[in-house]
């Protein structure tokens, strides 16, 4: 699921912000309206690592409806991470580089 619009983004409780590595993913969760920071967390990046992830944000986020995965689009680094949030039905945004940058 990609979202494409500002808009949809405020519809969220939680942001997860992703920084995806070869090996890792370095996961920041954050309360919206709060603007909290619940934790940050290292995971690897295989389907192992995601589901520790996963187990992760309820501990956190009761309904994942809620939650909205954010991380920047590394090609195929990003690929495994896409396939899960596809798989487990979490909406994924993936910003370009140059983007975040300006």
């Amino acid at each position: 699921m990609f979202h494409a619009s500002i808009i949809k983004v405020m519809n969220y409780k939680f942001i997860a912000g992703i920084d995806q590595s070869k090996l890792t993913l370095d996961v920041c969760l954050i309360e919206v309206s709060q603007r909290q920071k619940l934790g940050e967390k290292k995971f690897e990046n295989t389907s192992r690592g995601f589901q520790k992830m996963r187990k992760w944000f309820d501990l956190y986020v009761a309904d994942v409806n809620e939650l909205l995965l954010c991380s920047e689009h590394t090609g195929l680094y990003s690929y495994p991470l896409c396939v899960f949030c596809q798989e487990g039905n979490l909406p994924l945004w993936l910003e370009s580089p140059l983007q975040i940058k300006q």
